[in-house]
């Protein structure tokens, strides 16, 4: 897959075209016909001849399809309800009076039963809609603001309404740190169980539909006047013509998690079937739902056929078509999303409500914060990004809130991240390992739990993913890095500016993803350098150079918003286990033969142990055999195993285990398959030679 200029913008131009056809991503047949464009757009060759009249011909077409589109989309509000002695007045000046007297006498169960602490932030007691948020979606308002560039009247513009509890509602308030509740009591109110309410109005193009619903609905009859309709079983009532204009509220009290998990989370005795709280929850759940009339469903599977067909058309205006790209681009994308299906279905629903005291609620919150400062144009709030200085180092955040203004409120921009990491590892083991071998390694990676132990599994990082942990991110640009670098070793007569300067981009983005992997990052970039300079390619040493400067932006905004320099994190102490200066103590220790009272040894000892437990032989195996490649001639794996062992280092000062360890133990992996191969190798041609 030759790579130059040109060719990276024409593709880069198709992909924008491709998301403007989607956007919003936010269903997942959207999010299959994105992957499959995309996967054909990377792989496909670019015609010689492209007819420009075409494409500005099939892009005015895309924008009337929109437009139309456009108009079939309604009006939706949503919000929390936590109710206290602090949210009451709030709710009760916009609410329905009925309505509110509604939730308020829901709320007695809560009241009467919760023992938490008004004054403790992770008590539902403490909420207060007052308190200016710098950290997450700065106020509390009467709608929760959605995570879209769009001007809406409420919270949003929907084009469909299926709703059965918190996740499938979408409502992405529930992410902040406001609402930061973890290790609940019995009765305690829990993130996913949080009250919510869901408003539509309704518009004239929906006549002839029906509001469907289970549970309890206000149905607005004439200005402030809302009746109360509860549906024991799901049952609908058709939308006529004195409904147009019209409010329905639908109020929530249910679960958004099974009792197994709900016990996972806060203890094995937080409920159980049928007790009281289990029987609350399922006798107030809601099940919410717009059942479009046969025309308008007709009308909507028609736009999104258009769309598909426009897209087919644009690409094969501007690349030749290969039917076994277009074959295998759905084959991998359907793969993946099965894959997805089966470890993490919030993922593959689109959303997820991140677990309280979590990295996942911390990062969406402070995104949530950055996109709002991005919709007010506020450029000095959104480079801010939630901190003066860098306690959390992770720039996760950043991409996040970029996500939101294609995928919204969904985590699907993240999961695209996932998709391309499966890719990437597809293409790397093919091009390090004998292709038959490479091809069945990178299968079990990304498709078992073979190696899931040692982090080299698409299926565990899918888990790191539904909890917005931002290794998955890192490991998939240092791994597009180390691609990068291979393709220029092996392409070092061509010129490759564009792919060096997108080395060093790619490698300060790992930086900041994952500062820990900072010595893997320069260590890899120095050997990329070193080969640069042997062939005098100076010109392309400096495109590296500068993508890699921008490494100094993090010191830049510590500096800038924080008054303080600070290379990359002020928190880093927290997770250093054993640092240099013990290690130093430590060696004192030894040369004054203090073996058994030191307190730096000991220290050291528990970091080994945390990093590899004694029992675990495997691991002890798998390490010692990143020296052993050393006999071979490989120069790939030589580079690989110089890669594993810096990162191990880190892992003998930094937190060891885990998450944090994932990229060592990755590529100490791809080290033990090499040398599986060519034992293999090795034992069929001795069996040859025996014959």
């Amino acid at each position: 897959m030759k790579i130059n200029n040109s060719i990276f913008l024409i593709k880069f131009i198709s992909f924008i075209f491709v998301v403007l056809a989607l956007i919003p991503v936010i269903e997942i047949k959207i999010f299959i016909t994105l992957a499959i464009s995309l996967t054909v757009i990377i792989f496909s060759k670019i015609k010689q001849n492209i007819s420009y009249i075409k494409i500005l011909l099939i892009f005015f077409l895309l924008l009337v399809i929109k437009f139309f589109q456009g108009n079939l989309y309604f009006n939706e509000g949503n919000n929390l309800l936590i109710f206290n002695e602090n949210s009451k007045s709030f709710y009760e000046k916009y609410l329905p009076i009925n309505m509110f007297s509604f939730i308020e006498n829901k709320y007695e169960f809560y009241e009467n039963n919760s023992m938490c602490n008004e004054k403790d932030s992770k008590c539902w007691k403490s909420f207060d809609p007052k308190i200016i948020s710098t950290k997450s979606s700065p106020s509390f308002l009467r709608y929760s603001p959605s995570m879209n560039l769009q001007k809406n009247k409420y919270s949003r513009k929907l084009k469909n309404l299926d709703i059965y509890n918190l996740k499938s509602a979408r409502i992405s308030e529930v992410n902040n740190l406001r609402y930061n509740y973890f290790w609940g009591e019995k009765f305690d109110l829990v993130r996913e169980n949080l009250p919510f309410f869901i408003m539509i109005e309704i518009p004239k193009f929906l006549l002839d539909s029906s509001v469907c619903w289970k549970g309890n609905v206000f149905w607005e009859q004439n200005s402030k006047n809302f009746k109360h309709l509860y549906n024991e079983i799901y049952d609908c009532k058709l939308i006529e013509e004195n409904d147009i204009n019209k409010k329905i509220y639908g109020i929530s009290f249910g679960k958004s998690e099974t009792n197994d998990r709900l016990n996972y989370l806060y203890g094995s005795n937080y409920i159980g079937d049928n007790d009281p709280l289990d029987n609350f929850l399922n006798s107030n759940e809601l099940v919410f739902k717009i059942e479009k009339n046969l025309n308008l469903l007709i009308l909507d599977y028609l736009i999104f056929f258009l769309i598909i067909i426009t897209i087919l058309i644009f690409i094969n205006f501007v690349f030749k078509f290969n039917y076994k790209i277009y074959f295998y681009g759905s084959i991998s994308t359907l793969l993946f999303l099965f894959l997805v299906f089966y470890s993490e279905k919030d993922l593959f629903y689109g959303f997820t409500i991140f677990i309280g005291g979590n990295d996942g609620i911390l990062y969406n919150s402070y995104a949530n914060n950055i996109f709002h400062h991005l919709q007010q144009l506020n450029i000095a709030n959104f480079l801010l990004g939630s901190e003066e200085i860098f306690y959390f180092p992770s720039s996760i955040r950043y991409f996040l809130a970029i996500f939101k203004i294609v995928f919204e409120d969904t985590n699907y921009g993240y999961l695209l991240i996932g998709y391309f990491l499966s890719l990437i590892i597809l293409l790397l083991y093919i091009k390090i390992f004998d292709f038959k071998f490479g091809l069945i390694s990178a299968l079990l990676v990304i498709c078992t739990r073979l190696f899931e132990g040692y982090g080299a599994s698409i299926i565990k990082l899918l888990k790191h993913i539904n909890m917005n942990d931002a290794e998955p991110f890192a490991i998939a640009t240092f791994l597009i890095c180390l691609y990068i670098f291979f393709y220029i070793y092996e392409n070092r007569d061509q010129k490759n500016s564009l792919l060096n300067f997108i080395f060093g981009i790619l490698s300060f983005v790992t930086i900041s993803l994952r500062p820990n992997y900072l010595p893997t990052v320069l260590l890899l970039a120095i050997i990329h350098l070193f080969f640069l300079l042997r062939d005098n390619k100076n010109q392309q040493i400096l495109y590296t150079l500068i993508g890699l400067s921008f490494t100094s932006l993090i010191t830049l905004h510590n500096l800038y918003f924080g008054k303080q320099l600070v290379f990359l994190s002020s928190g880093h102490i927290h997770n250093t286990g054993a640092s240099l200066s013990i290690y130093f103590s430590a060696l004192i220790d030894i040369i004054n033969l203090n073996f058994y009272n030191s307190e730096n040894i000991e220290r050291i000892i528990i970091q080994f142990s945390r990093w590899i437990r004694p029992g675990e032989l495997h691991y002890i195996f798998s390490f010692f055999l990143l020296l052993y490649v050393f006999r071979y001639k490989n120069i790939y794996f030589k580079i690989i195993s110089c890669l594993a062992i810096s990162q191990h280092l880190v892992l003998l000062i930094f937190e060891p285990s885990g998450r944090y360890a994932y990229l060592a133990w990755i590529l100490n992996i791809m080290i033990v398959l090499y040398i599986l191969q060519e034992t293999l190798k090795y034992i069929t041609k001795i069996g040859k030679l025996r014959k």
